[in-house]
């Protein structure tokens, strides 16, 4: 993450915040979340901390996992395994 600016993380931040909002307003696990979108349970724990980034793909994928399908919508174009 060196080479991020501050405008960059503080998004990948409340990105992070969101996802783990959403997560567990279901009563989902990271685990059962991770599992759901096809990710590493480490990998999406660092997204909702903030602490790691997301492609289009994997966002598109949680996108359908919590059933956002605008946002699903809005990044289809862009993905390449979106659904």
């Amino acid at each position: 993450m060196a080479n991020t600016s501050v405008g960059q993380r503080a998004c990948m931040f409340g990105t992070g915040q969101t996802l783990r909002t959403l997560r567990r307003a279901r009563g989902w696990t990271l685990s059962q979340a991770a599992a759901k979108a096809g990710m590493d349970e480490s990998h999406l724990s660092k997204v909702e901390r903030g602490l790691a980034g997301l492609s289009v793909d994997t966002l598109s994928r949680l996108a359908g996992v919590y059933d956002l399908t605008e946002l699903q919508a809005q990044l289809a174009p862009y993905a390449r395994d979106a659904a």
